[in-house]
């Protein structure tokens, strides 16, 4: 029998264990062009929209997406541009796993938003819970983050933010949205963030990445599904209860009717997961975060 241990490695050889994908710069812009790719032709175009709106009208709003653009260009650093390609490429996933293997459940759509919408109304996607009646189809903004457990303030900023809304009265405007019937018009829905720690992420992320014959089986029964909707349903309660309080009953009853839907799914098509991973899922800077926040809420 050989003793590996007797041998000692030449000083010329190196050997590398392989790097990881928030640090591989090459694997994150790889991913992210081809998830950019698939989304391309379902993502809303503004000067689409020129039956709703204006040419002058939507040429102000793109020249503002610019303006965003330039703006954040300036300001970026290295670090800042990583964790973006990685928190694009998270939603890309989460974005086609919503579609593909029902992350959401059967009767939900999930919708990629215009520019606009995504970087001056801060929505990310839209997730529709299917009606026959299409005009009962209930809509909820979606904004994805990852984060390192320092960063918890940005996820607590955003809960913030939806707040402040509900205080003013509002819900949240998708100015740019299309339908899978190619109906193009404005809507207002609750708005909820949707995260995880850069850890689960880059975990689920590799997964997707990989080529094996078992992955769509994986990725159809992925924990991270789980963790996505009890951070939809604590927003959602949380959020109609605190609406209720500020007598902003129309908003309550929106944050209500979604809250109610992700109840059902959870208890029906999701309850073999939820028992299997709840615990599991439980333990996430970003899950925390959102919990701590509705800290009324029971799960």
């Amino acid at each position: 029998m050989y003793n590996i241990f007797m041998f000692e490695r030449p000083d010329n050889v190196k050997i590398e264990s392989p790097q990881s994908f928030s640090q591989n710069i090459v694997r994150q812009e790889k991913y992210l062009e081809l998830l950019q790719k698939k989304a391309e032709p379902y993502t809303p175009k503004e000067l689409d929209f020129s039956d709703i709106y204006s040419l002058e009208e939507i040429q102000k709003d793109m020249k503002l997406i610019q303006e965003i653009k330039e703006r954040f260009k300036q300001n970026e650093t290295p670090e800042g541009a990583r964790f973006k390609r990685i928190s694009d490429v998270f939603e890309g996933v989460v974005a086609e796993q919503a579609e593909q293997n029902a992350w959401f459940g059967e009767t939900v759509t999930f919708y990629h938003t215009s520019e606009y919408d995504d970087l001056v109304n801060g929505v990310d996607g839209v997730a529709e819970f299917y009606e026959e009646d299409r005009e009962n189809s209930q809509h909820t903004a979606l904004s994805f983050d990852v984060v390192f457990s320092a960063d918890a303030q940005r996820i607590f900023d955003k809960l913030e933010r939806t707040r402040k809304m509900i205080d003013n009265g509002e819900l949240t405007e998708v100015k740019y949205f299309e339908d899978e019937e190619g109906n193009r018009k404005t809507i207002k829905a609750p708005r909820i963030v949707l995260g995880s720690r850069l850890s689960s992420a880059e975990n689920l992320i590799d997964m997707w990445g990989k080529k094996s014959p078992d992955k769509n089986k994986r990725l159809a029964e992925h924990p991270m599904q789980i963790k996505l909707l009890l951070e939809s349903y604590m927003q959602l309660r949380h959020f109609a209860e605190y609406a209720q309080e500020q007598d902003k009953n129309d908003i309550a009853l929106e944050y209500a009717k979604l809250s109610n839907k992700i109840v059902e799914i959870l208890n029906n098509e999701k309850k073999e997961l939820m028992d299997k991973y709840f615990y599991e899922v439980s333990d996430d800077i970003v899950f925390e975060t959102i919990k701590n926040y509705c800290d009324k809420v029971e799960i």
